[in-house]
């Protein structure tokens, strides 16, 4: 993916990615029009080992720290620190716990690295909430992009966990999931819910979506 760009009634946008000699993201621009215009840039750097070590974005600068499967987060704004968490990874990578000042949330992933339950819990280990998520067995057109951000983007969806957003037409800004969502639960109460048309190889053309009552459709096309 080098480029991605959409519009909507009175909005538009379009992101550019520059990739480095190992095809790992170095820089993202993203530009957005309509009503409230702006742009944006934001860089990324990676150690010996391809690992992402820092991002930043305006006067906003993270950088992340490795010492096993940890990774230590500090966050700074104008050389201020103004934030700090921790991220614990599995075997494959994939993120277990995400602890931050006051919560910490475990994920389970099922055996195709798909995330299947977040649970969030306070400081003194009392359940906050809990989402599940079910998948369709087609593969997400988009898996595998991002993926040396990996980091940076879970950070982004799930800072200051307070539930699952990464379905539907706009979920696929978080292309780490390798089938479909079909359905999302908060405390074992379903209020998402995704159907798709599928092309001949089976990639989905048209998500059918039922939001809390809200239903919406979006379509998708592939160019080659």
């Amino acid at each position: 993916m080098t480029k991605t760009e959409g519009t909507y009634p009175d909005f538009g946008y379009e992101s550019n990615f520059s990739y480095n000699q190992d095809s790992q993201i170095t820089q993202w621009n993203s530009e957005e029009t309509g009503t409230f215009p702006s742009t944006s840039t934001k860089n990324f750097t990676y150690d010996g080992q391809g690992r992402l070590v820092n991002y930043s974005q305006g006067s906003q600068n993270v950088s992340l720290i490795y010492s096993g499967n940890t990774v230590n987060l500090s966050e700074t704004i104008n050389g201020e620190e103004t934030a700090s968490a921790t991220l614990v990874l599995n075997g494959d990578g994939l993120i277990t716990k995400f602890t931050e000042a006051s919560q910490y949330t475990m994920f389970q992933y099922d055996s195709n690295g798909n995330m299947i339950n977040a649970q969030s819990f306070d400081s003194g280990d009392n359940p906050l909430t809990s989402f599940s998520i079910n998948y369709d067995n087609k593969i997400n057109p988009f898996y595998g992009q991002f993926r040396s951000i990996y980091i940076e983007r879970f950070i982004e969806f799930f800072w200051e966990f307070d539930g699952i957003y990464v379905s539907g037409f706009e979920g696929y800004d978080f292309p780490f999931q390798k089938n479909n969502i079909t359905s999302i639960e908060e405390n074992d109460v379903a209020f998402a819910l995704y159907s798709y048309n599928y092309d001949t190889e089976n990639f989905p053309i048209l998500v059918n979506e039922n939001y809390d009552g809200d239903t919406f459709q979006y379509s998708l096309e592939y160019t080659k």
